[in-house]
């Protein structure tokens, strides 16, 4: 709510022994109050500057001009920001600034103004001053500055992060898919409105499940990727699944399931899992987005264009937009823990399993109650809301616990009353010479090209990083790129051993395992093993307890034998799990993996003698 300012009148008044311009309150008492120390107002200012390192852009109320001159001798960018209209006026009307000033009245108003300034933001180099006497006149005002920026930088610098550490790795994805996919599938538009019951990985779904498969006639069911194992143990066959994980780990949500889904539509970005959409069983249904690199909607033309947004929920969400939804039930949306869990029982790849919180946080419950989660979920809670009132569908939240969704109504899966109405969908299919069109661009064009390359470099390092960093990501994303792109056709037929850079672990294998007549390999860069494999016709890889990247069998189809030298797992030791992977361990350690590993998995003894290799 905005501070109450209906005893207060604001002037722009010179104040202190200096005289200089400050905002004045003029209360009902005609007593006045500065916002600043009248006396010194850069005393204050410069602590500020002293303690608050190197920023780019600062965010200032209205203040005296000796605050405003020492801001832009900073050489910085600078805007004015206020919640009161007639404060603003009469700095703009007596200060004679030529700042850029914004009104606002809220965190949605400060979102807004602060969007141009995304370079800014994503660098974390945005600050706000607001000197201590203002703050306490206007706490609406100090909040916003302080608490509101500090939450809108750091879903901005995650963001930054984000695009540095899986930009690369999407746009792998997209490569990967130009030149495997022969054609995908599109589903039509429903001529007539539908209900769609959209279902998430929360813990909730294991008491809403029984609930689901009581209506799963009537009405169409987009499950996410992680809830699909939930939902096939208990019987329910969804209509379709969603998947928008960039990594090969996405692969387990479907790996075990994969007679129970030659009919079920995958729908996938085009920069999705290349491993998930080269494997699949049933139906791929490619989709672009707005935002995606310009050079793949170049050439992933007529596809639907469909967001994914943060989270694979808001991709079923825009899904069901699509599709022409009449109304969106949401369950198994928790966003939250439910006490000590965070995902159903079955979930294949639980992601905060046995894990910290990278950054914990609590959000509303439905019943007001404060709920325990994490900072990506909390974002996710907000773009859930933004989506939700930025559509005239109606929301029904029927996740049963969990988070506050607010624009939704809440109500339990059993008391819904269905209208009974489920069109069947119908798929087109859509072909296109998508590896022929990329070649040619890719060979022809050199701005294409560039565009391409571009897409594979750090985006932290290309907007912070020194000129010898930024050349040095670029030949590392140009190697990368004529990696991918080389169409060297070899009859591989031989095989090779990857040291993991453990002297103490390598030397025991190569010992131990008799491995001394297999050519070694260097673990290093993908661009650097795939050429090297390539180079040696390899149809088999050894590595050292996961010492590869999994892109790396992924990519080139080729086996994978991970020798373990310890009973000890790894950190995402399940990106590993692909269908030609397989697991050797010695006598002792036997159980250990047994135990540790899917049964999809092959786990096999290793015993040593005489330069032979035998497993048993």
């Amino acid at each position: 709510m905005e501070h109450d300012q209906r005893h207060i009148e604001w002037k722009y008044l010179p104040a202190g022994e200096k005289k200089v311009l400050q905002m004045v309150a003029v209360s009902d008492r005609k007593r006045n109050k500065f916002t600043e120390n009248p006396d010194n107002p850069l005393n204050e200012f410069n602590e500020f500057r002293n303690k608050s390192g190197f920023f780019s852009l600062l965010v200032l109320p209205p203040c005296s001009l000796e605050v405003i001159g020492a801001a832009l001798s900073l050489d910085i960018e600078i805007i004015i920001v206020d919640t009161n209209q007639n404060r603003l006026n009469q700095f703009i009307d007596q200060s004679a600034c030529s700042l850029n000033t914004f009104l606002i009245k809220n965190e949605d108003d400060f979102r807004k103004i602060l969007a141009p300034f995304t370079n800014h933001l994503e660098k974390g180099k945005v600050r706000s001053y607001i000197p201590t006497r203002y703050a306490k006149l206007d706490p609406q005002l100090k909040y916003l500055f302080e608490n509101v920026l500090l939450s809108i930088q750091k879903e901005y610098c995650s963001f930054s992060v984000n695009r540095s550490l899986k930009r690369w790795h999407r746009n792998l994805n997209n490569i990967q898919n130009i030149r495997n996919v022969n054609r995908t599938y599109k589903v039509n538009v429903f001529d007539k409105p539908n209900d769609f019951i959209i279902v998430g990985a929360g813990p909730s779904l294991d008491l809403t499940v029984k609930k689901l498969k009581v209506v799963q006639k009537n009405t169409h069911i987009i499950t996410t990727d992680g809830a699909l194992k939930t939902l096939l143990k208990n019987g329910i066959k969804p209509d379709f699944l969603v998947s928008c994980e960039d990594t090969v780990m996405s692969w387990q949500f479907v790996n075990s399931s994969l007679e129970e889904l030659t009919e079920i539509p995958l729908i996938i970005p085009t920069n999705g899992n290349h491993y998930l959409i080269k494997n699949y069983p049933g139906p791929v249904c490619l989709t672009i987005e707005k935002n995606s690199e310009s050079w793949a909607k170049e050439i992933f033309t007529n596809l639907p264009e469909i967001e994914s947004g943060r989270c694979v929920g808001h991709y079923a969400f825009n899904l069901a937009v699509y599709l022409n939804a009449s109304r969106i039930i949401m369950t198994g949306f928790d966003l939250s823990f439910r006490g000590d869990v965070f995902h159903p029982v079955d979930m294949a790849v639980p992601y905060f399993h046995e894990m910290k919180l990278p950054v914990p946080v609590t959000v509303q419950g439905i019943n007001g109650e404060q709920l325990r989660t994490d900072f990506s979920m909390q974002t996710y809670l907000k773009d859930f809301e933004f989506m939700i009132a930025n559509t005239n569908i109606n929301v029904i939240d029927a996740t049963e616990g969990g988070a506050l969704k607010r624009g939704t109504l809440i109500e339990p899966l059993d008391q819904i009353n269905f209208n009974l109405h489920k069109e069947k969908y119908e798929i087109t299919e859509i072909t296109g010479p998508f590896k022929e069109l990329f070649d040619n661009k890719f060979h022809s064009n050199r701005d294409y090209k560039e565009s391409v390359i571009e897409s594979f470099t750090s985006h932290l390092v290309q907007i912070s990083g020194t000129e010898n960093d930024k050349d040095n990501d670029w030949q590392s994303a140009e190697k990368l790129v004529h990696c991918l792109n080389d169409d060297s056709s070899l009859n591989p037929s031989g095989e090779i051993l990857i040291l993991s850079g453990s002297k103490e672990d390598d030397d025991f294998v190569r010992k131990e395992a008799r491995f001394a007549g297999l050519p070694v390999c260097e673990s290093g860069e993908l661009s650097e093993l795939i050429s090297k494999i390539r180079e040696t016709a390899v149809q088999r890889v050894y590595c050292i307890n996961g010492c590869i990247p999994p892109d790396l069998p992924a990519i080139e189809d080729i086996e994978c034998i991970d020798i373990k030298t310890k009973p000890e797992q790894i950190f995402n030791e399940r990106v590993f799990w692909l269908k030609r992977y397989s697991v050797f361990c010695w006598e002792n350690d036997y159980e250990f993996w047994l135990d540790n590993t899917p049964e999809i998995i092959p786990v096999q003894k290793i015993t040593s003698s005489q330069n032979v290799l035998k497993v048993s």
